[in-house]
C-alpha cells in the first residue's frame, strides 16, 4: 500500500532517493527499502519484511511502487483546484522533467538495483 504523501515525496524528489533490496540470512528471502537519500538522513518512506522469494520479485515490487507513485501523482496534478497541483504545478504549465519521476528514470533506477541491489539517486545527474 502506498499513501498519497509517500507517492508525492517519491515523485517530486526523484534525485534524492535511496532504494535497496536486502536478503534475510535466516529465511533467505528478500525485502525492500525506499527512503530519501543522505541529504534527508535516509528518511524511511517504505519498507518490507523479507517476504520475497527472489531478488527479481523484490525488484518488481520496487518498480511497481515507483510506477504507482508516478501514476497517482500525475492524476492528482491534473486536479487543477487540488492541493497537489497548487504545490507541484503552481503555474499550470508542463512540469520540468528533471524535477519529477519519469519512465526513463524508473528504468535507470531498476537497472542499478539489478546490478548493485541498491541505488542512491542523489548521485545521478538529472541532465543526462
Amino acid at each position: 500500500m502506498l499513501c498519497l504523501l509517500e507517492a508525492l515525496e517519491i515523485f517530486s524528489n526523484p534525485y534524492d532517493l535511496f532504494l535497496s533490496i536486502f536478503q534475510n540470512k535466516n529465511n533467505e528471502k528478500y525485502g525492500i527499502v525506499v527512503s530519501r537519500a543522505k541529504g534527508h538522513n535516509f528518511k524511511l518512506l517504505i519498507s518490507s519484511e523479507a517476504v520475497f522469494e527472489t531478488s527479481e520479485k523484490a525488484q518488481e515490487t520496487i518498480k511497481s511502487i515507483l510506477e504507482l507513485a508516478k501514476k497517482v501523482s500525475l492524476e492528482k496534478i491534473k486536479e487543477k483546484d487540488g492541493f497537489v497541483s497548487r504545490i507541484l504545478n503552481i503555474k499550470d504549465t508542463d512540469i520540468d522533467q528533471t524535477s519529477i519521476l519519469f519512465d526513463e528514470l524508473i528504468e535507470k533506477i531498476i537497472g542499478e538495483i539489478k546490478i548493485n541491489q541498491e541505488v542512491d539517486t542523489s548521485k545521478f545527474d538529472p541532465y543526462k
